[in-house]
């Protein structure tokens, strides 16, 4: 859709200004959710207005929903717009989610979900409409993030695909939002190069892709995963660098991320690893194995343990005891590239040596258990490779998930209060709504809840 749409631009303006003013005040501040499955609610009108109004007692005031990017013409344009008006009625606004780390390399899929979006703005009435797009892109998922060279041409393509969108939606349908999720490290320094870890070149200026994403977006969804307002690892204190940029940049919006739902257990199978430098100078030069986030089918996780970075696939849980033929093959083949070749006892390789080093790493990282040798047997050959699995689990200070609703108002009210003095504060984000619900029910809140900030 190429015709110009201006005329939109008046009626968005509108449901801005009609939008819930937020004050600093912990019980008047706006709340965003992540809508990861709409389905329900479209298709059934007493979901839709349980979802409503669960909402409204938890003064979510904007909703980022996933669109199905399997549907770019937006099928279900009926239910859409009927769930739309019926938030606009509420005071509630919504967003189309959508995004893949691998479109931060490839963007011919977000741009056809933006054009699908746009095509039904203008085919829809104005209370039908969405607000704006919101992409989940998240390209540090990839794991060719782990080579900077990459790192920094994938936040490039990242970055030229945002502000296309934004330029296009301006043209399209002034007044309408673009927006996106990210985490809150980009701009932490780097230990091997002490420059940010996204430090990245637009626009004729180097800085972290974190503050770039502030500078071009209308909203950012700032992924401040704790379970704790205060402390040094707390959200408020993770969040400070971005809140302080977007505070002087004054142009794009935070929403501060909770997590409440939990991701599942999994284990992966690593290959010992070259050193770092070495891997990193593979990633440097790979191109068909460095994009993307699966390998063969399978998703990868790489494991840096300060020396040597170990590459794995995620197993199945059902080929956990028994890996298939297809993973062995796919695990000898990633092996063959990343991993090193079994050497004898007291050599410099010794691979006893590297495999205690990074069980005794990965016993001080909470996010992986259970480490044990598990060699890779290249079946096409016979060649040995040595190899480790690990369970992966998400460490508890990330989610509020298994805490009780009264610990999740207590934190989520004092990390507002903190929030509040950033003038660049919109509200906090909650991922998402399925898990958000079941933590704090169907109750009404019941005040005061919020503790001081800092106690």
């Amino acid at each position: 859709m190429h015709r110009s749409i201006r005329h939109a631009g008046a009626f968005v303006a509108a449901v801005l200004l009609a939008w819930p003013v937020c004050t600093a005040t912990e019980t008047q501040r706006a709340r965003a959710v992540w809508l990861w499955d709409a389905r329900p609610a479209l298709s059934d009108a007493s979901a839709r207005s349980a979802m409503f109004d669960f909402l409204g007692r938890e003064r979510v005031a904007l909703i980022w929903a996933q669109v199905d990017v399997q549907e770019r013409d937006v099928t279900r344009a009926p239910a859409w717009r009927t769930f739309i008006a019926e938030g606009a009625e509420r005071g509630i606004r919504v967003e189309a989610l959508a995004g893949d780390p691998a479109w931060a390399l490839q963007d011919a899929e977000p741009k056809g979900v933006l054009e699908a979006v746009l095509a039904y703005n203008v085919a829809a009435a104005a209370k039908e409409r969405f607000s704006g797009i919101h992409f989940d892109i998240e390209p540090h998922q990839l794991w060719s993030w782990r080579s900077a060279k990459n790192r920094k041409q994938a936040l490039r393509k990242y970055l030229d695909l945002l502000a296309w969108c934004k330029e296009r939606m301006a043209y399209e349908f002034p007044g309408m939002v673009l927006g996106a999720d990210i985490p809150f490290w980009w701009q932490a320094k780097d230990a091997r190069s002490n420059k940010a870890i996204g430090d990245v070149e637009f626009n004729g200026v180097t800085k972290a892709a974190s503050f770039h994403v502030i500078d071009v977006l209308d909203n950012v969804g700032i992924m401040s995963y704790r379970n704790r307002a205060d402390g040094p690892n707390g959200m408020v204190a993770i969040s400070q660098d971005v809140l302080n940029y977007a505070d002087r940049a004054t142009h794009a919006a935070l929403w501060m991320g909770v997590e409440t739902s939990r991701d599942k257990p999994g284990t992966v199978w690593f290959a010992l690893g070259l050193p770092s430098a070495a891997a990193a100078a593979l990633l440097d030069s790979a191109t068909d194995i460095s994009e993307g986030r699966r390998y063969k089918g399978y998703r990868v996780s790489v494991f840096d343990d300060g020396t040597r970075t170990h590459v794995g696939l995620s197993v199945p849980d059902a080929e956990r005891d028994s890996p298939s033929p297809a993973l062995t093959s796919a695990m000898a083949s990633l092996a063959r590239t990343f991993g090193m070749p079994a050497a004898p006892p007291g050599t410099k390789d010794n691979p006893d040596q590297i495999h205690a080093a990074l069980v005794t790493r990965m016993g001080r990282d909470p996010e992986w258990q259970d480490p044990r040798s598990k060699p890779i047997v290249d079946p096409g050959t016979g060649t040995a490779f040595p190899g480790l699995l690990a369970r992966s689990v998400m460490p508890a200070s990330l989610t509020f998930e298994g805490s009780s609703a009264d610990a999740f108002r207590r934190e989520t009210g004092a990390a507002e209060q903190a929030f509040a003095t950033h003038a660049s504060f919109r509200g906090l984000a909650i991922h998402h709504f399925d898990s958000f619900r079941a933590l704090v029910g169907r109750q009404a809140p019941t005040l005061p809840f919020p503790r001081p900030f800092g106690n």
